[in-house]
């Protein structure tokens, strides 16, 4: 079911389309503090490996929806940071629909739906 509601979410798919993992990056670089925004910290964030993030990573300059500096502090460090128009194809996010729709339950039904994903998420954390 949570594969389905995430598929709909995603209605545009295909080439040159933004793929679900580069929309999970771009949120993540807009919420994360600078400390955060590195390329080893998106992948644990994402959780996956480094290879696939760097793909979309790259993916993602090439659009110009993010940008890599070197780290000042580190020069072997790379900080990723979302463009302007990065922070503006946030805004046709397509989890924003399905965030509309959960916004329209009635408080009960939005408590109950939070506090099961915390748990699954908790559990996710204690089996994984």
């Amino acid at each position: 079911m949570i594969d389905k509601l995430l598929n709909d979410a995603y209605v545009d798919r295909g080439p040159g389309q933004i793929s679900r993992l580069q929309w999970s990056i771009l949120r993540c670089l807009a919420r994360a503090t600078p400390e955060q925004k590195t390329p080893t910290w998106i992948a644990r964030f994402v959780g996956l490996t480094l290879a696939p993030v760097t793909r979309a990573l790259d993916s993602l300059n090439r659009r110009g929806l993010i940008v890599r500096t070197k780290s000042a502090s580190d020069g072997r460090q790379t900080t990723v940071s979302l463009t302007g128009s990065g922070r503006q194809i946030l805004d046709l996010d397509p989890l924003k629909s399905l965030a509309a729709l959960i916004s329209r339950l009635p408080e009960d039904q939005k408590n109950q739906f939070k506090q099961t994903l915390q748990t699954i998420s908790i559990q996710g954390i204690l089996d994984g």
